[in-house]
């Protein structure tokens, strides 16, 4: 996509772009992905067929009276256990043979309650990196056992690790029992040497003895199977076709994963030959080429370089170059000559914009630990104010809506759009073109439904996953980000798809019902298989282990990262802390909360029920989970409120909320809690608010009934509830919105819907608005915009380096932008390095007298900072600017002159000041801006008002005189703060005095009338209509 009038190209869709050559690479469905080419699965097993005495590979065989994860492998190689060297043992060990009885290692000495243990170490001989999966299976007897483990050995340092549980049987048999365990995952790690370290341990029942023989055991690793290197040669860009009077700068965006690369090389092709200029290797994603010659063909070429496991991704390239040699611009039609920019600040069709809100509700939980809690205020007792509601249909279930950058963003009713508010309610865009892209050609049977609430990435795109399911599965459900702007280019998208990205993975069956969550630059969602049957019948829900359930990390463009196997299907958002991600599934029997690092290694699991929709909290050292306490007859569960410690998985306490009665199992354990102070506020599916001390879970107050469920009626809460400035805020299904005193339980208000409709989404608190969703999908908004006293959003760009071209001299700053208030955008010239040169620049003005020492300053930066009031009506953007340069050497003292300003505040208020200029002055040009405040409507400012002049020297020197009393302002002026003037010179630059003080409260006293002055003279006597004068005076 090139702009010519800005002088960019930017490459996002590899679809759409013609190459001259392509190897070895391959392009995403969508096409906005350039990776290495699958060549197919690898996979490659270590057992022990064809073991002989020089093997790598060893087994040992021990035991003791107790075992522990911690035991570190040298004290059971060394104090517990003995090198296995017969052949007989390993021939026995090689085929799966269900029919074999023999006992082999022979059983010795065998104690009541010792433990056994037989230890298989596997030299594995792969180029691997931290996502090979590796499929591990053990098969073997024993005997009256309590459990049978399978662990893996995990190195730290010094010797020193943990024993991982891979997998474990803890179902006692009397008597003999073959056993099988195993499991698939890419949490492993080897020692310095390459080694595997697996370990089988059997715990006997109470008093019995068990002996352990193994009949098999494999080690499987599955590689992706990419080619190693590709390339691709891009057609050139021509300088015939397009205005070039030097190139700039090259841009890339992509990811490089552990072992893979992305460089580039530049050549000029000239009928079929190609001249290389130079090459880049990419550790940097912005590359200087003004130092090309612009008259060249330019022809990219991209080299990817990867493992057989793993490969990089290009996910596009631009290139940027000045169209006159005269002067520097930039249109921003994109952001690439933007070297820093703040959050609150983002580019968008060709402007530079302000974010309009001080806080965010970006995601589900708010933040990625998932508190629930607003940093702003809520409505409070405007909860009253009805704003506005939404004409279309949107939410339902668990689509609620988050708030990013002024924008309030929500999936519509049949889960097919993204819809895009601005906070006053005007709907700004019906993606129909959007929803088409995002449900294209992955799905034979049509729509990919989102089922979840979208996120905000930090860079303001947004994140959703769809979650279609059907009987069996089968669906190839997607995670997508779609770029902040929302254009209906298919350049906006990028996409995770699990399966297409990622041939690790057996299946691409997967469906995404939770909610992603954004920490920083990457993006973590739970799944499962997406087989509706497991969950329209409770009897079948033991069957949601199967399938593709799994914790997933992404990175904000869409590149995997890792993922790890959970025990059972996933419902719930995971919560994120600052080195660890936890996630809930739906294990009814076993494990159901799992710990992992950022880098997607295991900590620990904890058995904390069933998980269903809640998502986790992560506060200080505890993770709070809300999980179902399923009763004997699995149809029904009570809800349950569970504190694990959050560096060992060990609960700390647990209770039971609400009445004394289960609910189905269905309908328990749906709304998340919210951590605050030292309580944990969290809504039972009956009706009742709990306030519950976070050290040992005790109820600090009695339980609030907020919604009277009944005996029999279906209906339960499911929206989880919100906090702002010590007031909860909940809705219920008899249609209420409640907000409640976080301290005494306390209702503040509550508002019902009309027609009363029940209140199916979780409401969201920003800025002194509550937004939430009934079940006819109505979006309310409520309240009064409340940001506290900090109601000013800022932030600040700063342009790339400019260089003075060569027999240049630095001349006009010039910039088109859009102001409502005054010092809304301000500018400044920086040097290279960021340090201030020339403060509060104004347009059109001439630099090279602004600039210290100018002709020794080669570079400087532009710097715009932005400052706007969230309260006031109206955008503040920058269009464009530019820096224009002169071949005429400029004189230093020839420069506008201001001098002997005075004010006059006794009578009606005046300003006065001279100006000169040795050039000549156009005085129809002169303007002042003056700043005022008014008790009511607060600062303000009378822009750039034209003035009267008086020539004292034409055309060199004039007098600039204000009289107030013929300035029109809206507003009555209680204090004159300070005064400015411009004029242009005779070439047109633009010179402005310094601000001048003013201060002073103006004459608040009424006009004086002259009686004495009054005319006609009384009496008069006439047939003529009177002619009435009378003189009169005032002050202000």
């Amino acid at each position: 996509m090139i702009n010519e009038d800005d002088g960019t190209f930017l490459m996002k869709n590899f679809s759409d772009i013609s190459y001259n050559q392509m190897s070895g690479c391959d392009i995403s469905g969508s096409g906005n992905k350039l990776f290495l080419e699958k060549v197919g699965e690898k996979e490659e097993d270590f057992n022990f067929k064809n073991w002989d005495e020089n093997s790598p590979h060893k087994t040992y065989r021990g035991g003791f009276f107790w075992f522990f994860q911690t035991l570190p492998l040298f004290i059971i190689s060394n104090l517990f256990e003995n090198e296995v060297t017969e052949s007989r043992f390993y021939e026995l060990m090689s085929e799966d043979d269900e029919d074999n009885e023999d006992v082999y290692p022979p059983v010795k000495d065998l104690k009541p309650n010792q433990q056994q243990w037989h230890h298989f170490h596997f030299k594995i001989a792969e180029d691997l990196d931290e996502e090979t999966p590796f499929n591990i299976t053990w098969i073997g007897n024993t005997e009256d056992f309590k459990s049978i483990t399978l662990y893996v050995w995990k190195p730290i340092n010094f010797g020193l690790g943990r024993w991982q549980q891979l997998s474990r049987n803890t179902s006692f048999v009397d008597g003999k029992k073959r056993v099988e365990l195993g499991n698939t995952t890419t949490d492993i790690t080897l020692d310095d040497e390459g080694y595997l370290d697996l370990l089988v341990v059997v715990v006997p029942a109470m008093s019995e003895t068990s002996y352990l023989q193994t009949n098999f055991v494999n080690v499987q690793i599955q590689s992706a199977g990419y080619k190693t290197q590709g390339t691709v040669q891009f057609d050139g860009m021509n300088p015939d076709d397009v205005n070039i009077s030097h190139w700039e700068r090259f841009i890339w965006s992509g990811y490089e994963k552990e072992g893979t690369s992305i460089s580039f090389k530049f050549y000029d092709e000239d009928d079929g030959t190609f001249t290389l200029i130079n090459t880049y290797d990419g550790d940097n994603r912005i590359v200087d080429i003004s130092s090309i010659d612009p008259s060249v063909n330019l022809t990219v070429n991209v080299t990817l370089k990867g493992t057989l496991s793993a490969s990089p991704e290009l996910y596009g390239w631009g290139l940027s170059w000045q169209r006159a040699k005269d002067e520097w611009s930039d249109d921003f039609s994109s952001d690439f000559r933007i070297d820093e920019r703040s959050s609150t600040v983002y580019v968008d069709n060709s402007k530079v914009h302000l974010y309009s809100t001080v806080n965010d509700w970006p995601m589900f939980g708010q933040n990625p630990r998932s508190t629930r809690l607003s940093p702003g205020f809520g409505p409070g007792t405007s909860l009253d104010t009805l704003c506005w509601i939404s004409e279309e249909r949107v939410g339902g279930d668990f689509k609620n809506p988050i708030v990013h950058g002024g924008n309030l963003y929500v999936v519509n009713r049949s889960s097919e759009k993204i819809y895009k508010y601005n906070l006053q309610g005007v709907e700004e865009f019906n993606h129909e073109a959007i929803a088409d892209l995002m449900i294209q050609a992955y799905d034979e049977s049509g729509v990919l439904e989102i089922k979840n609430s979208p996120a905000a990435t930090t860079k303001g795109d947004i994140i959703v996953a769809t979650g279609s399911s059907g009987v069996g599965g089968g669906i190839e459900n997607e995670v997508v980000r779609i770029s902040s702007t929302l254009s209906d280019s298919p350049d906006s998208f990028k996409r995770f798809n699990f399966k297409e990205d990622n041939s690790d993975f057996e299946t691409s069956s997967i469906c995404y019902d939770a909610s992603p969550v954004v920490k920083d630059d990457k993006v973590f969602i739970t799944s499962w298989s997406g087989d509706s049957s497991v969950i329209n019948d409770v009897t079948d829900l033991l069957n949601l282990s199967r399938g593709n359930n799994k914790l997933i990390c992404l990175t904000d463009e869409m590149a995997y990262e890792w993922s790890q196997d959970l025990s059972a299907g996933s419902f719930s958002t995971p919560a994120v802390g600052e080195d660890l991600v936890v996630a809930g599934c739906e294990k009814i029997n076993g494990d159901s909360l799992f710990a992992f690092t950022l880098n997607g290694v295991r900590e620990w699991s904890a058995d904390v029920g069933p998980i269903g929709y809640a998502s986790p909290v992560i506060e200080d050292d505890t993770v709070y989970v809300v999980s179902k306490n399923v009763t004997q007859n699995l149809v029904t569960a009570y809800t349950q409120v569970i504190a694990v410690d959050v560096t060992n998985g060990e609960i700390k306490w647990s209770r039971n909320i609400g009445d004394n009665r289960a609910e189905l199992y269905m309908n328990a354990a749906y709304p998340s809690p919210i951590a605050y102070n030292d309580f944990i506020y969290v809504v039972s599916p009956d009706g009742f608010l709990h306030k519950l001390y976070k050290g040992n879970g005790t109820n600090v107050i009695s339980p609030k009934q907020i919604y009277n469920k009944g005996i029999v009626s279906s209906n339960v809460i499911t929206a989880s509830p919100s906090l702002a400035n010590n007031i909860i805020y909940i809705g219920t299904p008899d249609g209420y919105i409640h907000a409640i005193n976080a301290d005494t339980f306390d209702t503040v208000r509550k508002k019902q819907t009309d027609p009363v409709k029940s209140i199916v989404s979780s409401p969201i608190v920003v800025d002194g608005f509550v937004y939430y969703i009934d079940e006819d999908g109505v979006l309310y908004c409520r309240g009064e915009r409340n940001t506290g006293e900090d109601n000013q959003v800022t932030g600040h760009i700063v342009s790339m380096p400019i260089e003075l071209p060569d027999d240049l001299y630095w001349n006009k700053f010039l910039v088109e932008d859009t102001k409502i208030k005054t010092r809304s955008i301000t500018y400044s010239i920086l040097d290279e390095d960021g340090d201030v040169l020339v403060e509060d620049v104004q347009n059109n003005v001439n630099i090279y007298n602004k600039i210290p020492d100018a002709e020794d300053v080669e570079s400087i930066r532009l710097k715009a900072e932005f400052e706007e009031d969230v309260d006031a009506e109206g955008v503040v953007t920058l269009d464009s600017w530019k820096i224009t340069f002169t071949d005429d050497e400029p004189d230093p003292d020839d420069e506008t002159s201001f001098s002997d300003f005075t004010k006059n505040m006794t009578d009606t208020p005046t300003f006065l000041i001279e100006v000169e200029d040795a050039d000549g002055l156009n005085d129809s040009s002169a303007r002042f801006e003056l700043e005022y405040s008014n008790e009511t409507n607060g600062s303000d400012i009378v822009d750039w008002h034209p003035v009267n002049v008086t020539w004292i020297d034409e055309p060199d020197s004039l007098e600039i005189f204000v009289n107030m009393s013929y300035v029109d302002v809206v507003d009555e002026i209680d204090i004159y703060h300070r005064i400015r003037f411009k004029i242009d010179d005779s070439d047109g630059n633009s010179a402005f005095s310094d601000w001048y003080t003013i201060q002073e409260v103006p004459d608040e006293d009424p006009p004086e009338f002259y009686v004495d002055t009054f005319t006609p003279d009384p009496p008069y006597i006439s047939t003529m209509m009177p002619t009435c004068t009378i003189e009169a005076k005032d002050v202000g």
